[in-house]
């Protein structure tokens, strides 16, 4: 019946069962960062969450993906309750885009899917502070205060700083290097670090 796509209902003290015949490890199959022309591969862990003998049958990915995804599986044959199995992915993406969808399986109770995600590189940028407080001040005194901007994602990127409209007052500098500029400053930031500006009022 499951090699010809059929299924039936199963009840227990009457009741239908509606879970979802099996779940997985990891819930989302991810592949996060990928550069294009790579091979990727990952594996998940489907355990037969039906109460009883259970089967699984691969269907297949979702069209959009399946240039770029092939799932390795051995049907495990007959699964009691708590049971499991191990199914592969390999990911070779070809172009440089974020791709969403799922790979679909069929029970002897029921289809279920599991979602899957790629994602290209991105820029992640962080600041630690979402307010400078320079306190109270006197004429003439001079006020420095540390913020860092870190990039959190993976594709490293320049940015620019930029001294507010009506602001001339406040001097904005970024250590190292030592020297300041004034209107604004141009840097790069890699993936994963940081950098230090320091505001001088």
């Amino acid at each position: 019946k499951l090699h010809g796509g059929l299924i039936h209902k199963h009840r227990v003290s009457g009741r239908e069962f509606k879970g979802c015949p099996f779940y997985s490890k990891p819930s989302l199959i991810h592949f996060k960062d990928f550069d294009v022309g790579k091979t990727y591969k990952k594996k998940m862990i489907l355990i037969n969450a039906f109460y009883s003998i259970n089967y699984c049958k691969l269907v297949g990915v979702s069209e959009h993906l399946k240039d770029f995804l092939t799932v390795h599986f051995d049907p495990p044959g007959p699964m009691s309750a708590g049971m499991s199995c191990e199914v592969g992915v390999t990911f070779k993406p070809m172009i440089n885009e974020d791709l969403e969808g799922e790979v679909t399986f069929l029970s002897q109770i029921g289809s279920f899917s599991i979602p899957l995600k790629c994602s290209t590189k991105k820029c992640v940028l962080a600041l630690d502070k979402e307010l400078i407080d320079f306190g109270t001040h006197v004429v003439g005194e001079t006020i420095s205060r540390t913020i860092t901007l870190t990039n959190c994602g993976a594709l490293a990127t320049r940015f620019q700083l930029h001294r507010a409209a009506g602001s001339n007052a406040a001097h904005t500098v970024i250590s190292p290097p030592s020297f300041e500029r004034v209107v604004s400053l141009r840097t790069s930031i890699s993936d994963g670090l940081g950098k230090l500006i320091q505001c001088r009022f």
